[in-house]
């Protein structure tokens, strides 16, 4: 997925959060997955449109970690949604 692309969720996919985490349906194949309070405010940066470098800006600013492994663990985190097709881009 390219750093500037604009992801959303895909349309077969339902979020549900509570407490700071959040669960995604996959509706297509019956699949959940957890996110975990990281994972939860990159969804909701997600939802509003927002493509992996801002994705990556917005954790960065949340949490006091190095932005390379930030930027990293986002890049691998938003490609392994859109392989699972929980995300599009465009």
């Amino acid at each position: 997925v390219p750093a500037d692309a604009k992801l959303r969720p895909a349309r077969d996919v339902l979020a549900a959060e509570r407490d700071g985490v959040t669960v995604l349906l996959d509706l297509r194949r019956a699949v959940y997955l957890g996110l975990d309070e990281v994972g939860t405010v990159a969804w909701r940066e997600i939802e509003r449109g927002a493509s992996a470098e801002s994705v990556t800006r917005r954790i960065c600013e949340e949490y006091d970690a190095p932005p390379d492994a930030i930027r990293e663990d986002m890049l691998r985190f938003v490609t392994e949604l859109h392989r699972r097709r929980l995300v599009v881009s465009s």
